[in-house]
Parts: C-alpha cells; structure tokens; sequence
C-alpha cells in the first residue's frame, strides 16, 4: 500500500477486533452505509470461531445494530480534510521565481513548510486515538513549525537560523494572523498541563497497574 493510500484510510479510521484477527482498520469514507463494518465483522467473528461467513453473518444477525455516525465526529473529519486540503493547495501554489536568489533562510523554510502536511496528519491521527495531550503538544509544535518559517525566510545567515527558538518565534506569525496568539495559548495550556490534569487521566485497574484512560480530558 502506498503511503498517501495509508494516509487516507488512517484519516477517518476505524476498527474491528476479535480474537481471531487482531485489528482491522478500515476508512470509515468508504462505508457511509455500514456495509463494509458488517462484512469485516462477520470476517473476524468467522476467523474467531472458525466458521464460515454465512455463519458468521447469522450469528451477528441481530447482535448489534448498524454502525452510528457520529455527527460530530463526521465534521471534525470534514474540517481536517479541509485543512490538509488547503495546506496541499498553498504549497502547490508556490512557485520559484528564477530571478531571485535563493537564500538559506528560504530555503530552510521551505523545507520546514513541506514537512507541515506530516506534522497535521499526526496531530489528527492522535486526536482520532483520543490522545488529547499527545495531540495538543504536536498541534502546538505545528505551529511553532510554521512561526520558525515565518521568521526565518527573512534570514541568510547559518547560525542566525540555528539560533533560531521556534517557541520563541510565535511573535512573528502573530503579526500575520493575531489568532495564532489566541491559538498557541489554548494549546500551550494543555502541554504543560500540571498533575492535576494528569491526576483526571490517570487510573488503577483491578491489580493495582497503573493506566491512562483516553479521551477522558
């Protein structure tokens, strides 16, 4: 498979498990009606209990109802399709200008720029796992990434960009945009969330192990 196909199945994930399969993630895109969920259920429930799929199908028959979607999930996925597109579309859109000198600034830029795609898809690939807190830290080093951009396509100079701090470069964009400001803020919230935060998250199962119930904060 290859990565781009990966990238869209894992962009509106879901999943079916059993004993007998493991995992088996499908692009919920594809399945508006619920068809492909009922097949790849009664697949792992017949590899389960090593029965066909006409058996398979009886025996969920009635088991559970159609896979919901949820609305509000639905939209998040829209608005993150959205943004991927729009990033697509502004790096698309750039063109060089041969006339121009290209300086170190500009193109570490660049280079810092093509990899935003990447840095996106993992914030919403964490959102989706319900890892608020691992996602809201990628998310804010998303921004941070396009800030050193911004303020370093301005340089030409080695170590005036090595010195360059990308927390410390928010200034810039936010004389682009003022609700970057707004934006970091929420987001740095959440990263240096204190033990309180962690406490919500954070229980003990019935042996006494400890683990991080997602989605919970």
């Amino acid at each position: 498979m290859g990565t781009e196909a990966l990238f869209r199945t894992l962009e509106d994930l879901s999943v079916v498990t059993s004993a007998g399969t493991g995992a088996i993630l499908y692009d919920r895109m594809h399945d508006e009606e619920g068809k492909l969920a009922e097949e790849l259920s009664a697949l792992a429930v017949g590899r389960t209990l090593g029965v066909g799929m006409t058996a398979a199908r009886r025996y969920l028959d009635g088991r559970r109802d159609g896979p919901e979607r949820d609305p509000a999930r639905a939209a998040y996925v829209r608005a993150y399709r959205a943004g991927d597109e729009h990033i697509a579309a502004s790096l698309a859109a750039l063109s060089t200008n041969p006339d121009a000198p290209m300086s170190l600034g500009i193109y570490a830029a660049s280079v810092a720029l093509h990899r935003l795609r990447y840095t996106f898809f993992s914030a919403h690939l964490l959102y989706q796992l319900r890892l608020r807190f691992e996602a809201d830290t990628v998310a804010r080093q998303m921004l941070e990434q396009i800030a050193w951009a911004v303020a370093a396509a301005d340089l030409d100079d080695d170590l005036a960009i090595n010195l360059l701090e990308p927390q410390k470069c928010i200034g810039r964009l936010k004389q682009l945009t003022s609700a970057a400001g707004q934006f970091y803020g929420l987001l740095s919230k959440s990263a240096h969330a204190g033990v309180g935060y962690h406490r919500a998250v954070f229980d003990v199962d019935e042996e006494d192990r400890g683990f991080i119930r997602h989605g919970t904060a």
